[in-house]
């Protein structure tokens, strides 16, 4: 059904170490990780930045359970059992099969007929619901230096949770999935996204797809958003961009 370019995703993945150093933020960067699973990126940020400071965010019971069970008491890391989101409350979530297509939006029809192996059939659950800036206020964060999102088309929905922090430029890079294929119904598209964060001074960077469908359409890649003052940081720094 798809065909996927895990190097690729590495690499790009690999390539924030490189913003970091720019932006000379130091050792130690704070990144929000929105969407954790079951830790793949706590442990990819580990790798790349191991003195940084990890806050994840994870609803699904199942996978909280694993990330306590793998990082309760590691220093530097915060979970958090919550769903970040524009609003407060209690919502529905749609707890897949396959655990990492879960989300707060439903599976589209089509896709679900289309997985072969039922990875989108799903059971709803009630989930509890914060946004990034009400977070923040609560826990005395001012600024945030990686904002990482994976919540399977819900995009949209946790950056306008954080209008606060971006209309004052406290996200200094967004590192979020995108999907193109319809995967959900209602599900953000990239230009929904741009189009929110350019209102906000904050600009498309770059992308890299990684995911593609049985026939060659592009499903999924990742984006990197960076605020107005970042780009001219990045686009003035004497040196020439390192690939990783």
């Amino acid at each position: 059904m798809s065909y996927i370019n895990p190097q690729a995703e590495e690499k790009f993945f690999i390539r924030q170490k490189e913003f970091i150093r720019r932006l000379e933020i130091g050792r130690d960067p704070l990144i929000f990780d929105v969407g954790a699973n079951i830790g793949q990126s706590i442990e990819g940020y580990r790798r790349l930045f191991p003195e940084c400071k990890i806050t994840s965010f994870e609803p699904l019971p199942d996978c909280f359970g694993t990330l306590v069970r793998q990082f309760v008491g590691t220093d530097g890391i915060s979970l958090e059992n919550l769903a970040l989101a524009e609003t407060e409350g209690v919502r529905t979530f749609y707890s897949t099969r396959c655990k990492s297509a879960s989300s707060l939006l439903e599976p589209d029809p089509i896709i679900r007929k289309k997985s072969v192996k039922g990875n989108y059939d799903y059971d709803k659950i009630e989930v509890k619901t914060g946004t990034l800036d009400s977070y923040c206020k609560r826990n005395g964060v001012t600024e945030i230096d990686i904002l990482k999102i994976d919540v399977q088309g819900a995009e949209l929905s946790v950056l306008k949770g954080a209008d606060s922090l971006l209309k004052n430029g406290a996200i200094r890079l967004i590192y979020s999935e995108v999907l193109f294929a319809e995967n959900y119904s209602g599900q953000s598209s990239l230009l929904s996204i741009s189009a929110f964060l350019e209102r906000h001074s904050y600009l498309l960077w770059d992308l890299s797809p990684f995911l593609f469908t049985r026939a060659g359409r592009l499903w999924t890649a990742n984006a990197i958003f960076v605020s107005e003052s970042t780009c001219k940081t990045l686009e003035n720094y004497p040196e020439e961009f390192k690939e990783p």
